[in-house]
């Protein structure tokens, strides 16, 4: 674990500039040890959270983290049908499954199939993942580190590259297109 906090002025701006334009709240994290504030609040009726994390995948899921690697991890909370993890998928996955250790759900369309490993419930999920909107919307939100639907969550990360990441206007366009994605599946799933 990195116990510096490299974007610690950069994502503090940010959060006030969340706290000023969307109100919620900060959960401030004065520690010296590696941990940022988070931001709780609400946008476009959404609960969300806002924090940076070593971890791009939901922790407990992947035993995963980087000590000189971050990410935004944006959450939005809510009733979600879905059971879906979406990654870029990297040559280790292929090797993986060449060899039959991994499985990930393959759409049918080769250019989705060989840039995301993919994972779903085993509920109605095949109906979106399968459907061309919804994959474009993915490729919207791409570069990210994960995407995850669950039932009581959305998250999305990315890697922090540069300040420019931790702008006002970089997390409204992100969380707007996440809204999206996730309006668009709730109304897949009234009409699946």
């Amino acid at each position: 674990m990195a116990w510096q906090k490299p974007w610690e002025k950069e994502f503090n701006d940010l959060l006030e500039r969340l706290h000023n334009s969307w109100g919620g709240n900060i959960v401030r994290n004065d520690s010296k040890i590696y941990s940022y504030s988070i931001y709780k609040g609400e946008y476009r009726d959404y609960k969300l959270l806002l924090m940076i994390s070593e971890y791009p995948y939901p922790t407990g899921d992947y035993i995963e983290g980087n000590d000189n690697v971050e990410y935004i991890q944006l959450q939005i909370l809510g009733d979600f049908k879905y059971q879906i993890f979406i990654r870029a998928e990297s040559w280790w996955d292929r090797f993986q499954k060449f060899i039959g250790l991994q499985v990930d759900y393959q759409t049918g369309k080769e250019d989705f199939d060989k840039k995301y490993l993919l994972h779903i419930g085993s509920g109605n999920e095949k109906h979106l993942v399968n459907d061309f909107s919804f994959q474009e919307q993915i490729k919207a939100l791409d570069p990210f580190g994960s995407i995850t639907m669950k039932e009581s969550y959305f998250m999305i990360t990315r890697q922090v590259r540069d300040k420019e990441q931790l702008t006002l206007a970089n997390i409204e366009n992100l969380t707007n297109r996440a809204i999206e994605l996730i309006e668009y599946a709730n109304r897949k799933q009234v009409i699946g």
